[in-house]
């Protein structure tokens, strides 16, 4: 009996492979958008996108491959929290990525207090899927006065469409 009970715990404690899934998060800065699409893919490296306030052209920079579990925009820093890392992603001065340094969390899991409350999420978590209502956040106002908001509507579609639009190029949008 116990060379058997000892078998199914061996068998219960050999590590699996788990995906799970962010489907995407969103910060907003106090000039600049911050957002990062995606299912957790092994071997897939993760890309934060910045929109400055007053810019239609995402800029990137890719990270190694992790699970997002939130983000948060400070000045001039975005930070992702993964299981085990916070990810923190310095801009520089046309809030652009340019590095990025890595602080192991104390324990895996953990969650900072500058995540506690606010999830900005792009997908199930999203207040606009719960409310099936589209959801406004302000980003900003650029120089000339032009404001600037992320919009989300609920839809249920195969692929996810990000667009980058302002009144001048509207019908401007990149498949990912």
């Amino acid at each position: 009996m116990t060379k058997v009970l000892i078998v199914v715990v061996v068998i219960l404690a050999l590590p699996t492979v788990a995906y799970a899934d962010s489907e995407g998060y969103y910060c907003v800065g106090p000039d600049y958008l911050a957002y990062q699409f995606g299912m957790n893919v092994p071997n897939r490296p993760v890309r934060l996108f910045v929109v400055p306030v007053g810019s239609v052209e995402p800029a990137s920079i890719q990270l190694v491959p992790f699970q997002v579990h939130g983000m948060q925009c400070t000045d001039p820093v975005v930070e992702l929290l993964g299981w085990t890392e916070l990810y923190m992603v310095q801009l520089d001065s046309s809030r652009r990525p340019a590095s990025c340094q890595t602080v192991q969390l104390s324990k895996p899991g953990e969650r900072p207090m500058q995540f506690a409350a606010f999830i900005g999420n792009l997908a199930h978590l999203s207040p606009a899927v719960g409310s099936l209502k589209p959801e406004q956040v302000r980003i900003g106002t650029d120089i000339r006065g032009y404001t600037y908001s992320l919009e989300m509507t609920p839809r249920s579609v195969s692929r996810c469409i990000e667009a980058v639009m302002d009144a001048g190029d509207r019908d401007r949008a990149i498949e990912n």
